[in-house]
């Protein structure tokens, strides 16, 4: 498969199908999604309605007491029965957060994700520490996140220590309702390495392993043919980036 994506735009249904499942099966970011994230052992996830926004909770089960709150736009990342590991799209710089469950149980009142001492983390240079406090990562990280108007993306090799940072020029370039159409979710496949993802009003899509190209859209089926309005999308992306390129592949 992965030579068949990366020299062509165009994808077969059992890669597209293959695909999108892992998007599909990824959690959403706080607090769209959370209450579906997977917590450490004693603990579950709730919102508690907070203005327009709820906050993202993380509670203790055997007194209900709320022990972190986890900011809008915060991706779980990971999780086992003792830590979870987060990104946050909002930072303005690659962060990783790692929340262990020996940190949250000395608390008495609840504290936020960002002020948990010794949770922070830059993948460019923590890179050691990153693996020894969360044994079991995935060999391959993911994260994005944006800066004003403009979208980046990171990969971090846990095994090499091998970090790759990239502006999402593709997306940043084209001409899009800023605040309307977003990214919010980016992921490796396993299979591959690549990276795929999702986001607001556009197309799911497949980048190559660095996240500099963007390689092809992903269609969605539905009773076992193509989604309509995936395709809808489609167009009007492909359409847009032609415009603005003068290729679909950038």
């Amino acid at each position: 498969m992965h030579s068949n994506v990366l020299s062509s735009k165009f994808m077969t249904k059992s890669q597209e199908l293959r695909l999108q499942s892992i998007l599909d099966g990824s959690p959403r970011f706080a607090p769209w999604g959370a209450g579906q994230w997977d917590a450490p052992e004693g603990y579950a996830w709730t919102s508690v309605e907070h203005g327009k926004v709820p906050d993202t909770v993380l509670v203790r089960k055997s007194d209900h007491a709320a022990v972190l709150i986890v900011p809008r736009y915060t991706n779980l990342v990971f999780c086992n029965r003792e830590a979870c590991a987060f990104t946050c799209t909002n930072d303005g710089v690659p962060m990783f957060y790692i929340v262990r469950r020996s940190q949250i149980d000395q608390h008495v009142t609840a504290v936020h994700l960002k002020d948990l001492e010794g949770s922070t983390y830059f993948p460019c240079l923590d890179r050691s520490r990153i693996v020894a406090d969360m044994p079991g990562l995935p060999s391959i990280l993911a994260g994005h996140y944006f800066l004003e108007d403009n979208h980046y993306v990171w990969t971090l090799n846990t095994k090499t220590g091998e970090f790759n940072h990239q502006p999402l020029t593709w997306f940043n370039n084209s001409i899009r309702e800023v605040g309307f159409e977003s990214v919010e979710l980016i992921r490796t496949d396993p299979m591959t390495q690549i990276l795929i993802g999702s986001g607001s009003h556009i197309p799911s899509f497949v980048m190559n392993i660095e996240g500099t190209t963007l390689l092809a859209f992903i269609r969605r089926y539905k009773d076992g043919e193509v989604d309509e309005p995936s395709m809808h999308l489609i167009e009007r992306w492909t359409e847009r980036l032609l415009m603005q390129n003068g290729s679909y592949i950038s």
